[in-house]
């Protein structure tokens, strides 16, 4: 894990509220929707997708489902541009599949604490390569827990 100085990124998205057995249904179809509207207006992604959580309940996610941008434009009722926040947050890269993430959670968590800092109130993932091509030992998440200024 490493704590990086994080710049903000514009970004487009759709916010959705979803179960955990939901999430890959809803980030699929999610961001073939933003992509086919991006394409629409003539405009490309700049990164990998991620997927913004504001909170993760045991009975749900409040979650932004998106790509990074070369800037922001005007969106839809849906479909809205924004920015990913600048601030400093704790970083890793998990390797393995999903169902694994939360030992890597785990893991940051409790070194964040051990340090003397606090997350904030949101965390973010980027997909660094797609599951359906690669095996699932090989599938990379590149985790971001923003960190409360101290």
């Amino acid at each position: 894990m490493e704590i990086r100085q994080v710049p903000e990124r514009p970004m487009v998205a759709i916010r959705e509220t979803a179960t955990v057995a939901e999430l890959p249904e809803l980030m699929g179809r999610c961001y073939g929707e933003i992509a086919a509207f991006l394409e629409a207006k003539g405009s490309a992604v700049a990164g990998p997708p991620f997927a913004l959580y504001y909170s993760m309940d045991t009975e749900s996610f409040d979650v932004e489902i998106g790509f990074p941008v070369e800037s922001a434009g005007d969106g839809n009722k849906r479909i809205r541009f924004g920015t990913l926040p600048a601030g400093t947050a704790a970083v890793e890269i998990h390797r393995g599949p999903y169902n694994t993430l939360e030992n890597t959670y785990v893991s940051m968590m409790k070194e964040i604490e051990s340090m003397g800092r606090q997350m904030d109130t949101f965390m973010y993932e980027f997909y660094l390569n797609d599951p359906d091509v690669v095996a699932p030992e090989e599938i990379e998440t590149e985790i971001y827990l923003p960190l409360k200024n101290t």
